[in-house]
């Protein structure tokens, strides 16, 4: 099978204009509706119907405009124009409505249920593997959608799916066009480095601080006014406002509504019946687990966080949890040598690029070589992964990596064209978008400072990567199996698997490079690093689980309506510590409004499969050739597979084994 092209023409997207966009959804939707009408066609003229034009036109029935609509997607989210933005969020909300009325249409349901009722039992003799499982999600999928169900409640589920769409999109754009910020005096920023002062914008005599991570993140680090901490802090905490609340509310209100329709006890329910949890008993009993087994480390934690911040002069009731940043620098760097400033200089962003490339490729048989290809913006660049055996482009890859006003203010991947078979012995070579806000190279004088990531951002690079390889290196039948297209608390189990490597001891001395000497990272700040491996983890970990249990509790019924920020300072009480009078925290929990809803244990779920299946990786590293056989494994087991079969199938067939929780406990405690 080879790969299709990519040329400048599946590059076209990142010009269109504010009217081009505008244009979309009225075509796209006539154009996916008459693939439809097609199928129903066949169905209601009595011609034969097969599984090539039933069950494959459906499964490719919107294949071309789900491109074009993740590619106007992701220039919601990084056009430097605010009109592209704009008027891509609200063909966004217009195409999903259109969809929305295609999906639910009782014909075309009737359509495909005719032909599994009958000539699918004679084909199903003669069908591969992934195609049966492509018949029994696409059944699944419209049972999941209520089509046992009367008309009237079809209708009704018809009407909630739209409001969900247009609400988690409002939700949404309010947290990317937050331009909060706080105006810092000098003074204001004593304890800040310099060349983080640089990066900020000045106004006046002032500089600006903004909510947005590479700002934010080490102002709350090294500044030592607290006053001012405590301002940036709440704003941070309050992005979307309360408009954001009363929006994730009804939100609840609506997934409520949908799941008691679909005959399911609640939203929580209704998501986990499909995925590898199966049900809110085992999530719960999880994240229990997880909690009870960290509580005395998390409390010997919080005491010497206690401690230092009494040392530094802050009376004890009055530590915040805005102070905790800070205090827990110093305690770094006092207790364990650590200067997260230090480490940022050797790692540059340019090296830690080629050096990842150069770390994965030779892991996973492949390379990758930059593209001269205009974008969005000027730092904006593309990539091709080029298969080491085969020397095909097997994936295309855009980065967009440094912060914008207006850009999506987190990290993600985007899967801009899916992989799939095409006719004649073909398959769609997969484009995806890796998304980042790292803090942009600086000019001092004469001297130009690269960007310079911290060990986390390094982490979220490498992550970000490993959805991206996930996506370019499948190697599934059909789009909707394809990469990261699997059970959604499997979907990060090869990206965190990823920031395993970050801190191998070998690997750090590989993908460490100091700006101006060039050297590798020397043993003794290695040898830091690692000693802080299990530093405030508990901590971490505590607060991962109490969001999980946030998101569960909002969508298993047991916060009432107009309490969803009481109920979070509630759990913050109970299993972390006090945060401040007045954040709401939910107004900015953008994962459980959109994607993760009753899904934000999923992060915790797979990581421990990722754990286990590093734990293969390690067992071999001291050989060369080994580890490589261990990822051409991986690759074919994990990446190339995708949802094409169950995931558990999958898992196993990596490991060899059931998943062990060990390598998860064993890295906190």
């Amino acid at each position: 099978m080879k790969y299709k092209s990519l040329t400048s023409k599946d590059y076209k997207w990142v010009k269109l204009t504010a009217e081009d966009i505008k244009g979309f959804p009225e075509g796209a939707i006539a154009n996916i509706k008459d693939k439809s009408g097609a199928i129903k066609k066949i169905y209601k003229t009595k011609d034969s119907q097969t599984f090539a034009n039933t069950i494959l036109a459906y499964e490719n029935m919107a294949q071309d405009e789900y491109v074009l609509y993740t590619q106007i997607a992701t220039l919601s989210m990084c056009s430097p124009d605010a009109l592209v933005r704009d008027a891509a969020r609200e063909v966004e909300v217009k195409f999903s409505s259109g969809i929305i009325d295609i999906i639910y249409d009782i014909d075309l349901y009737k359509a495909i249920k005719f032909y599994f009722d009958n000539n699918y039992k004679e084909d199903k003799k003669s069908l591969d593997t992934e195609s049966l499982k492509l018949v029994d999600d696409i059944m699944k999928g419209f049972a999941r959608m209520g089509f046992d169900l009367p008309q009237k409640e079809r209708n009704r589920l018809k009407v909630i799916s739209k409001k969900i769409s247009k609400l988690a999109n409002d939700y949404d754009a309010r947290i990317a066009e937050d331009k909060s910020h706080i105006l810092c005096s000098v003074e204001e920023l004593h304890g800040v480095p310099e060349n983080i002062i640089n990066s900020f914008t000045k106004i006046g005599d002032k500089y600006k601080v903004s909510i947005q991570y590479p700002e934010y993140g080490p102002y709350m680090t090294y500044a030592t006014d607290r006053k001012k901490k405590e301002e940036l802090f709440l704003l941070f905490n309050n992005v979307g406002g309360l408009k954001n609340v009363k929006i994730l509310e009804e939100l609840v209100k609506l997934r409520k509504e949908k799941s008691d329709l679909l005959g399911f006890n609640n939203h929580a329910e209704y998501k986990a019946s499909d995925r590898m949890a199966k049900n809110t008993k085992r999530i719960s009993e999880m994240l229990t687990e997880v909690i009870d087994k960290l509580q005395d480390k998390k409390v010997t934690d919080y005491i010497m966080l206690e401690q230092k911040g009494v040392e530094l002069g802050i009376n004890k009731k009055d530590i915040k949890v805005s102070d905790l940043d800070y205090i827990q620098n110093i305690v770094r760097k006092e207790k364990y040598s650590y200067d997260e400033q230090i480490v940022r200089e050797y790692f540059p962003l340019d090296h830690v690029l080629s050096s990842m490339f150069e770390l994965f490729g030779e892991m996973f048989g492949f390379n990758v070589i930059e593209k001269e290809i205009k974008l969005w913006h000027k730092d904006v660049k593309a990539y091709a992964v080029v298969d080491n055996k085969s020397k095909e482009e097997i994936g295309h890859m855009i980065m967009d990596l440094y912060p914008r006003e207006g850009k999506f203010s987190h990290a993600c991947m985007m899967p801009i064209i899916g992989g799939m078979a095409l006719e004649r012995d073909q398959y769609q070579t997969p484009m995806i978008a890796i998304i980042c806000n790292f803090s942009k190279p600086v000019t001092k004088g004469k001297n130009k400072i690269p960007s310079l990531l911290t060990l986390g951002e390094v982490e979220t690079l490498y992550h970000e990567f490993g959805h991206g390889l996930h996506a370019m290196l499948t190697k599934a039948k059909y789009g909707s199996h394809a990469g990261t297209n699997v059970v959604f608390d499997f979907v990060e189990a090869p990206s965190q698997i990823m920031e395993e490597w970050v801190t191998d001891e070998k690997v750090l001395k590989k993908i460490s490079s100091h700006y101006e000497t060039g050297k590798a990272m020397p043993n003794d700040i290695i040898k830091k690093i690692k000693s802080l491996d299990k530093f405030l983890k508990a901590v971490f970990y505590t607060r991962q689980a109490v969001q999980s249990m946030l998101d569960l509790d909002i969508y298993t019924g047991k916060v009432k309506d107009g309490e969803t920020v009481a109920h979070y300072h509630k759990l913050c009480k109970k299993y972390l510590r006090e945060t401040l009078p007045g954040v709401l925290f939910v107004s900015r929990f953008a994962h459980i409004a959109r994607g993760y809803d009753a899904g934000y244990y999923s992060y915790m779920w797979a990581e421990r499969i990722s754990k286990d299946m590093y734990r293969e990786f390690v067992k071999v590293s001291s050989s060369k050739s080994d580890t490589k056989k261990i990822g051409a494994k991986y690759r074919k087991e994990i990446l190339e597979m995708g949802g094409s079969r169950d995931e558990n199938e999958s898992v196993l067939a990596f490991l060899g084994r059931p998943v062990d929780s060990a390598s998860f406990a064993g890295s906190i405690l």
